[in-house]
Parts: C-alpha cells; structure tokens; sequence
C-alpha cells in the first residue's frame, strides 16, 4: 500500500474541491438555462426568410380558380381550400414589408353588397374610402385604409365567384409599392 504524504494528501483535496466545485458550477448553469425567463418565447420556425434565401424569380400562383405571377421576393405563408364552404379559398403571400392575401368565395345572390366585408367599408366611411387608380380592373370595386397601416382591399366578382384581393404594409411599403403589386398580378391574374 502506497503511503500518501501531507503534501499528496493537500492537493489530493484541492482537486477533489476543484473538481466538485465545476460540477455544481454545471449543474446551477444547466438549471438556470432551463428555468423560466422574461422576455418573448419564440416558438417554431422564423416566418420571415433569411436575405440569401429570399426567392429571385417572380412567384407564379396556380389555384383551382384563378393563376397569376407576383414580384420576386414573394412567398406563400398559408393557404386553405374549403371547396365545400362559401369561402373557397383563402391564400396569404408576402415579402420583407407586404403581405398579400386573397380570398375566394361563391358570390351571395345580393352581389357584392351581400359581403360583409364589402359592407363594412362602405359604411365605416371614417376607416375606409373608395380607391379607384388607374390599372384598376374595370370590374371590380376597391377602398384603401384611412386609419391603420397602409393598404387597401379589391373585390373582384367572376361570375358565381368573387375574389377578396388585400395589400398591406408593415409601414415600410408605401402605397404606391402596394399597388405596383397589385398591378403586376392582375394584369397576370387569369380566371379559370
């Protein structure tokens, strides 16, 4: 048997004290991290798209009832199709400042003035006004926000069908730019 002298017997302890203190330090660490915290949880993935990844190419959209192109940097966020319901489809697209969202639906028999949300901006004149540029299609109706962030919806019938168009900004997006969008994807939109 080996005979520990005062010396080995010191720093024999010293490691042993060195050794327990990192291990309590990573043990109190890894409780810390899991423990509650104040501030925002972000949960899933990011919705909005790194810069390298943001798509070059205009975004081609191709439903069950219309197809059109939108501006590069355009990507699809959510999209449900309920054939069977009275709104038949609803789609949101966006980039780094609009969003772009179109809802499709049977058109009621009173026309457009049976929507309620063509209602509401007809009579809540104090949020919403008529807004009628040029390059408008020549059918459809449309009101932008006066109150809000920046945008403005177009509701656009086809025959038994009706498609509710809505561009808004995050702010950064003026309206001019709202509308350039717009443009470009109805002088693409074709009805099926």
């Amino acid at each position: 048997m080996v005979k520990l002298t005062k010396k080995m017997r010191i720093w024999g302890g010293v490691a042993l004290a060195c050794l327990v203190l990192i291990v309590a330090t990573i043990i109190i660490l890894r409780l810390w991290a899991g423990g509650p915290s104040n501030g925002t949880v972000h949960e899933g993935k990011p919705i909005t798209t790194a810069k390298d990844e943001t798509p070059k190419e205009p975004l081609a959209v191709d439903t069950a009832y219309f197809t059109t192109t939108l501006p590069p940097g355009f990507t699809v966020r959510r999209e449900t199709d309920t054939p069977n319901d009275p709104i038949l489809l609803a789609l949101v697209m966006s980039n780094g400042h609009q969003q772009f969202a179109v809802t499709v639906g049977t058109l009621p028999a009173g026309g457009l003035e049976a929507l309620g949300d063509y209602n509401l901006r007809v009579t809540k004149t104090t949020d919403y006004e008529p807004y009628r540029p040029a390059g408008l299609p020549i059918e459809s109706t449309a009101f932008r926000n006066l109150t809000g962030d920046i945008g403005f919806t177009d509701f656009w019938p086809h025959g038994s069908h009706y498609a509710e168009i809505a561009l808004s900004s995050d702010g950064a997006a003026t309206m001019p730019e709202l509308f350039g969008t717009f443009e470009q994807s109805s002088h693409n939109w074709q009805w099926k």
